[in-house]
Parts: structure tokens; sequence; C-alpha cells
């Protein structure tokens, strides 16, 4: 991390210029959060002297440039990927391939929704044969005939 001129504040310099008043009364909210004591009240004491607005802090360092960051790939993702912007001639060809792409996809949907439902189908099934003396038939009268013809 490269150092600025600019003055950074600690949040321990934050604690450290609290009013004593303040401080107490936060030691004393905390200990009763912590079970340890009576609830302090409202604190009633000079305010906080607070950090100067024309103060740069790490914190607001590091979210401008989480800001530069996230800005850059917005404008990526809106154009495409390039830092310019595209030509007449490539966003016809990326909204064909994006059309192409959601049209492939809207297919294999419907083959996978179609695949789906066939295995879903029960057959039918036959019903099972008959064992024993049911098991046993006289041959039709045309199948007689064929077989002493084949005999």
């Amino acid at each position: 991390m490269q150092e600025s001129d600019e003055p950074q504040v600690d949040p321990q310099d934050e604690v450290e210029a609290m009013p004593p008043q303040m401080r107490d009364h936060a030691w004393a909210a905390f200990a009763h959060k912590a079970g340890l004591g009576p609830h302090p009240g409202q604190y009633q004491g000079p305010p906080h002297p607070g950090v100067p607005d024309d103060t740069v802090t790490d914190s607001d360092l590091q979210r401008a440039r989480e800001g530069e960051v996230g800005s850059k790939k917005m404008r990526e993702a809106l154009t495409g990927g390039g830092g310019e912007g595209l030509g007449p001639e490539e966003e016809a060809e990326l909204l064909a391939k994006q059309q192409q792409t959601l049209q492939q996809q809207a297919a294999a949907k419907e083959e996978m929704e179609a695949q789906q439902a066939q295995a879903q189908q029960t057959s039918p099934t036959p019903p099972s044969a008959p064992t024993g003396s049911q098991g046993v038939s006289q041959p039709y009268p045309a199948q007689a005939g064929q077989e002493e013809e084949q005999k």
C-alpha cells in the first residue's frame, strides 16, 4: 500500500479522542451487555469530537478503490468486455450469438423436459403366462395343419 501525504485516522485515535465521560459510559454499556453490571442509561456527557469531514481515512480510500474496480467491471459488462464501445456490425453479431445461444438453451430445455416426461411414463405390464395344466393349449385348426405339413 502506498503512503499518502494525507493523515490517516486510526480507530484507536477515535477512542482516545473521546471525552472521559463518554469512554466510561461506553465501558459501562459494554459491561452491562456482558451481564456484568447495571444499564448505564443514556449518555448525557459532552459529544464526541469526531473525525473532521475533510479527513480521508483508510476505509475511505479502500471504498474508493473498490468503487473504481466495480465501475470498470460494470462498464466492461455493458460494452461486452471491450474498453471501447461496440460498432454496429459487432453489436449485430453479438445479438445474433445471444439469440442463437438462447434458442439452443430453449431446445435443450425442451428436450430434457421431454426425456423426463418419457421417463415418468410406465409401460404396461403384460399378464403373467399361465402355468401348469393351464399352460398347455390345443393348437388352432390352422396350426394343426401346418404341423403335419412340416413333418
